[in-house]
């Protein structure tokens, strides 16, 4: 996609938002933005994470398994589903 049709995107997305917060109580509203906000920096903060994990596997030679968690000690476990 080209940057015009993003920036429509994204304008058509807010105009989405504020119809939505002309239905709702000023109460929720204000709730909703609070929310918005967590979810905007819980976001920036896995990117972050991401990002610093593949440049520690850069680093590294690539060597960590994708299944060796954060570095935090803890292991995934492999769960089958039938």
């Amino acid at each position: 996609m080209n940057k015009s049709m993003m920036e429509r995107i994204t304008e058509a997305k807010m105009y989405q938002i504020k119809a939505l917060q002309a239905l709702l109580p000023e109460s929720v509203t204000e709730h909703m933005e609070v929310i918005g906000r967590e979810l905007v920096a819980i976001f920036m903060e896995c990117a972050k994470e991401m990002t610093e994990q593949d440049q520690g596997r850069a680093m590294e030679g690539g060597k960590e398994s994708c299944h060796q968690g954060h570095g935090n000690g803890k292991q995934a476990k492999r769960v089958t589903i039938e």
